[in-house]
């Protein structure tokens, strides 16, 4: 994985987003991984802390070995802060990832202050679609090469090199359904579901112009403004919502 690029990705989400913070905030960062969204928010002059839970697996990977801002490590259920503490919540690509994610809504609405406001970026099926594509042109081409490049995160996780069959196999992203229900489970109208079945208000959503696949696709051989002007075309792999708490 370029950790290097990928962080390149993290910061230029959050340049995509300040636009929609107050002047001054502290801010929850929620699977806040190696700090480098926490890191870029606290050089704009916030109050940061990030939070991730513990790597058990190479498949809960959370960068703590590329840590640059401190992270406080819970236990993925209740946020370690008193009620109405934050004035902003922050995720990025993390919501998906969260098997208690309709429960986890009102803790996360817990530690928000009343007048506070969460900001999160989701996975779209855009980005569903072109992972899918762009996995198997990755795969494909490792095929063709004399030594074939290992998916070294199943490798670990199976304990052997996994069959040829099995490489050519793509698992789901997040924790539901299925690689094909995701395009479901990732659309606009569901996230909204979401939100709006579990007490938010939804400010704004938008889309997050940025284009963005599950296999880092082309890496740094695209600027970040490259990215913005291909996603007009070939679509968002994010959307920005952005929620406050409704309290009628």
């Amino acid at each position: 994985m370029d950790h290097q690029f990928l962080q390149t990705v993290r910061e230029a989400e959050v340049d995509s987003i300040l636009q929609f913070l107050p002047k001054t905030a502290k801010i929850l960062e929620i699977g806040s991984g190696a700090g480098w969204q926490a890191s870029r928010l606290s050089s704009k002059g916030y109050d940061v802390i990030g939070i991730d839970i513990e790597q058990v697996s190479e498949l809960s990977y959370n960068y703590k070995n590329e840590r640059i801002h401190e992270v406080i490590i819970y236990d993925g259920y209740t946020i370690p802060f008193d009620n109405e503490t934050f004035d902003v919540i922050f995720t990025s690509s993390v919501l998906e990832h969260i098997p208690h994610l309709k429960e986890f809504q009102q803790e996360m609405r817990r530690v928000l202050k009343n007048s506070g406001i969460c900001i999160h970026l989701v996975p779209s099926p855009a980005w569903r679609f072109w992972s899918i594509v762009t996995y198997y042109l990755v795969r494909f081409r490792n095929f063709f090469i004399k030594q074939p490049k290992i998916d070294q995160a199943m490798t670990r996780a199976v304990g052997e090199v996994p069959p040829l069959w099995k490489r050519f196999i793509i698992r789901r992203h997040g924790e539901r359904g299925n690689v094909l229900t995701e395009f479901y489970l990732y659309s606009r109208s569901t996230w909204k579901s979401l939100f709006l079945s579990t007490g938010w208000k939804i400010r704004k959503a938008t889309s997050g112009n940025f284009f963005f696949t599950g296999e880092m696709f082309l890496a740094q051989k695209l600027s970040i403004e490259d990215r913005r002007k291909i996603s007009k075309f070939l679509g968002s792999y994010c959307y920005i919502f952005i929620l406050e708490k409704n309290n009628v």
